[in-house]
């Protein structure tokens, strides 16, 4: 990705709403004319929140740079099992982080849940897992260091992602803490609901974490809000599920067993996504 800084930011907004508008061809022509520019290097990262197969291949086919492997996700994710694992390695050339996350509910674990997790990790590992997505809290809402260390050690050096268990800790503190504990990132929305309404809060954890970890926001980013979310809080790596609704096949005999559609990962979303990445960051140097 490269970053320009730009003497005139007019050009950049009127990129930005052609793409909005789906008028990419006017992308080219504008990264094609880079006068009065400084170039940096910056790489922008698009990770996507997958729960089947189809998902995962749909986002590797939009461009996603690394996709979060769960199961479940009207439940907020939950560990993903050993075939979906396996063929989605097979599959896929990108990075696959597998995420640990026994149940639903909250994120205070019992002593046999945590084995459950090491054991769940111990596998991931042997199926060619690439990273681990986890957490664990404690009953007062502070990051349970003991539980999380014994996570880490399982991963065995694998990098190992903060999940948004985060947004319900209670104060800056558990940021230190699992920069401490050897996270390589957190997935936040800011302690609101989507990180779009957290972007202010998003911005003071970048600014306190100072690239001592990856701030990475998540939790309803989406093309229409994307570009404000990185013009606000200087993220660089953002998280998604990009996906779109597909009825479930029935007859007239079939018994619905939950809802009538499920979720999946949408190609045109994600490269729609990747297509604002891609779009110059610009800030006015005059």
């Amino acid at each position: 990705m490269v970053l320009c800084l730009y003497k005139n930011d007019s050009k950049v907004e009127d990129t930005f709403q052609n793409l909005e508008r789906g008028k990419k061809g006017k992308k080219n022509l504008f990264l094609n004319n880079l006068t009065n520019t400084i170039l940096i290097e910056m790489e922008f990262k698009l990770e996507i929140c997958v729960e089947n197969m189809a998902s995962a291949l749909a986002a590797k086919e939009g461009g996603a740079d690394r996709i979060e492997l769960c199961q479940a996700l009207q439940v907020g994710g939950l560990t993903p099992s050993a075939g979906l694992i396996k063929w989605v390695k097979k599959y896929l050339d990108i990075p696959v982080y597998m995420l640990i996350r026994p149940r639903a509910g909250d994120f205070v674990y019992s002593p046999e849940e945590i084995l459950v997790m090491e054991e769940d990790i111990h596998a991931g590992i042997s199926l060619g897992i690439d990273g681990f997505v986890t957490g664990a809290l404690r009953y007062d809402g502070r990051i349970d260091k003991e539980v999380c260390s014994k996570l880490i050690r399982a991963a065995n050096g694998l990098p190992v992602t903060f999940h948004r268990a985060f947004d319900v800790t209670p104060d800056y503190q558990s940021l230190q803490d699992v920069i401490d504990l050897g996270f390589k990132r957190i997935l936040t929305s800011g302690h609101c609901k989507t990180a779009h309404e957290g972007k202010l809060n998003i911005k003071k954890l970048i600014d306190e974490a100072n690239s001592r970890i990856i701030i990475m926001p998540g939790s309803g980013v989406s093309p229409m809000n994307l570009k404000d979310i990185i013009d606000t809080t200087g993220a660089v790596e953002f998280h998604s599920s990009c996906q779109s609704k597909t009825a479930v096949s029935l007859n007239e005999k079939s018994v619905v067993q939950g809802t009538t559609f499920y979720p999946v990962t949408s190609v045109d979303v994600v490269k729609e996504m990747k297509d604002i990445l891609r779009v110059v960051q610009v800030i006015n140097v005059l």
